[in-house]
Order: structure tokens, then C-alpha cells, then sequence
């Protein structure tokens, strides 16, 4: 990461991420993210809760999944970006 910032992850008793955060020196947060509502998708476990900090800019966003699909299929289509004009 950028020089003078660290990442703290913490993990619960079954080894699923709880959070991630990113500080700067002096140990001041810089973002921080909490991973919440672990569901099976499949054969895994799959956070769909996922709340994101900002505590510099005082911003909060609460992130909430549903019908999550890991590896779909998708038509190429999907990433053709189309410019206006071009």
C-alpha cells in the first residue's frame, strides 16, 4: 500500500473476514470495512452485509447483497462500454 499506512484484518472463529481497516501515521483510520451476514453461496460462505467507513469525510455506507451468484455466466456484452458519439 502507500508508504505510512498499514492494514489491520480480523478474522471470526471460523476464519470468515469481519473487517478490514486501513490507517495512516499516526495511526489515524482511514477507511474501514465490516463484513457481516455470511450466507452459503454454493459450497462457501459468502458475506452479504458489507459496511464501509470513512471516518476522515464522517461518510458511512451499509451494503446489503441478495440472490448472489459466484462465477455466472455472462454474455461478452456485459463489458462492451459504449461511448456516446463514438
Amino acid at each position: 500500500g502507500p508508504a505510512g499506512r498499514s492494514q489491520r484484518f480480523e478474522f471470526d472463529s471460523r476464519g470468515q473476514l469481519r473487517r478490514v481497516e486501513t490507517r495512516s501515521e499516526p495511526d489515524f483510520p482511514v477507511w474501514e470495512a465490516r463484513f457481516g451476514d455470511y450466507e452459503h453461496v454454493g459450497e462457501r460462505a459468502f458475506a452479504h452485509e458489507l459496511t464501509l467507513a470513512f471516518p476522515g469525510a464522517d461518510t458511512r455506507a451499509r451494503l446489503r447483497r441478495r440472490d448472489v451468484q459466484l462465477n455466472p455466466e455472462l454474455a461478452p456484452e456485459a463489458f462492451v462500454l459504449k461511448v456516446p458519439g463514438g
